[in-house]
C-alpha cells in the first residue's frame, strides 16, 4: 500500500474538529504532509453545500467533499456536482405522511438539490420573528452555533417545493423525533438519529459509506481509510478497509469494534494519518 493508493474520507464536526470547532493545527500539518507524499483526502459531512461551505478555508484537501450524508458529492474548486442521489416516487408519496408528526416543538425542511425549503403548512408554527425557527431550536441555539447556520429555508408549499428531494431533516424535542423515526422507518424511509434531537431521511441505498466508496472508485484509489464519531458514520466506518473511531467519541461508537484514535482535541485525524503511514510501503 502506497499513499497514492489511498483516500481518506474524516467526518468534519468533532473529529476532524476539536471541543473548540476548529481544525487542530496537527491535523492540518498531517494532512499537508499526506497530501504532499501522493495521498487524497477530503471530508465525509452530513452538512449540505452552502452549510459546509464557511468551514472550508480551515480544511486542507485535494479531493471532492462528500455531504449530506453520501447524497451528493461536490467538488467546490470547480464548482462541479458529481453525484446527486434523490427521493424515488414510493418514498415521496410516503413523506406528506411525516408532516402529521411535525408539531410546534419541531421543525422540517426538506434540502431540494442544494437549497433548503421549509413546507408552508408548518410556518404557522414557527417561534421567532421571521416564522421559521421552533421552540426547541431557539432554546438550543447555544449548543449548536458552531454550525454557522446559514440562511433560513425558502417557504413553499410542500406540493410545489422542486425536484430532485436530497434529504429531509427533522429538528426538535426527543420523544417527538422518536415518533418521527418509528413511524418513517416502519412505512420504509431511511433515516437515522444524526444528533440528539435531529432525525434525518435519505433516498434508499444512500449514506456515508456508499457515496465515499463512491468518491474513491471516481478517484481510482483502492484503499479507503474513513474516521467518524457519530452513528451517522457507522456506514462509512464499516465501509472503509480502515476504519478509526477518535477516543473521544459517543460511548456507544467505542463499542464496534473499529480502529481508535486520538481523542479530537490532540489531533485524531493526526494520529490516523501516522498509523496509515506506518503501514505503507
Amino acid at each position: 500500500m502506497r499513499p497514492t493508493d489511498i483516500l481518506i474520507v474524516s467526518d468534519f464536526d468533532h473529529t476532524l474538529t476539536g471541543s473548540d470547532h476548529t481544525v487542530p493545527q496537527a491535523n492540518r500539518d498531517a494532512i499537508e504532509a499526506f497530501m504532499d507524499a501522493g495521498g487524497a483526502f477530503t471530508v465525509g459531512t452530513g452538512r449540505a453545500r452552502g452549510f459546509f461551505a464557511p468551514q472550508l478555508g480551515q480544511v486542507p484537501h485535494n479531493a471532492p467533499v462528500v455531504l449530506s450524508n453520501g447524497a451528493a458529492i461536490y467538488h467546490y474548486e470547480t464548482d462541479q456536482t458529481l453525484y446527486m442521489a434523490h427521493f424515488g416516487q414510493t418514498e415521496l408519496e410516503q413523506i406528506p405522511r411525516l408532516m402529521e408528526f411535525v408539531g410546534p416543538e419541531m421543525r422540517m425542511t426538506v434540502e431540494a438539490g442544494f437549497q433548503d425549503y421549509m413546507p408552508e403548512e408548518l410556518w404557522r408554527w414557527g417561534d421567532d420573528p421571521d416564522g421559521w425557527m421552533p421552540k426547541w431550536w431557539l432554546e438550543n441555539a447555544h449548543k449548536i452555533e458552531h454550525l454557522n447556520m446559514p440562511q433560513p429555508p425558502k417557504r413553499m408549499p410542500l406540493a410545489q417545493i422542486p425536484q430532485p428531494w436530497v434529504k429531509l431533516v427533522f429538528t426538535g424535542d426527543q420523544p417527538g423525533i422518536d415518533a418521527l423515526g418509528a413511524f418513517a422507518e416502519s412505512v420504509g424511509l431511511c433515516g437515522i438519529h444524526s444528533l440528539p434531537g435531529m432525525y434525518e431521511i435519505q433516498p434508499a441505498g444512500v449514506d456515508k459509506g456508499s457515496g465515499a466508496r463512491r468518491l474513491a472508485e471516481m478517484l481510482g484509489r483502492r484503499v479507503l481509510v474513513c474516521i467518524g464519531d457519530a452513528p451517522n458514520d457507522t456506514s462509512m466506518l464499516k465501509e472503509a478497509d480502515y476504519g478509526f473511531v477518535p477516543v473521544s467519541a459517543e460511548p456507544e461508537m467505542l463499542k464496534l469494534g473499529f480502529r481508535p484514535c486520538a481523542h479530537m482535541d490532540d489531533g485524531a485525524v493526526a494520529d490516523v494519518i501516522a498509523q496509515i503511514m506506518q503501514m505503507c510501503e
